[in-house]
């Protein structure tokens, strides 16, 4: 997942195409969150910035059919 996360954020080409792509815009003194198990993003300013990573086994997911890295197998598979 980080590979495919780098890739998006260092690919010029990736970055330029923006269909699909949406931006929002908080206000100063603001924060946010976001579960992003399914979800790519970026923080494309701002002043702070925290990350939290939890890894959880794949063994514990109710629907393991489901997990970001079961959906790149498949789509890996379909080409």
């Amino acid at each position: 997942m980080r590979r495919f996360h780098n890739y998006m954020k260092d690919t010029p080409a990736f970055q330029q195409q923006t269909q699909g792509h949406q931006e929002i815009r908080f206000p100063p003194f603001s924060s946010w969150m976001v579960f992003t198990d399914a979800v790519s993003h970026a923080c494309l300013s701002g002043q702070f910035a925290f990350v939290h990573t939890s890894i959880v086994r794949l063994t514990s997911y109710r629907l393991p059919e489901l997990a970001p890295i079961n959906l790149l197998r498949q789509a890996a598979q379909a080409e």
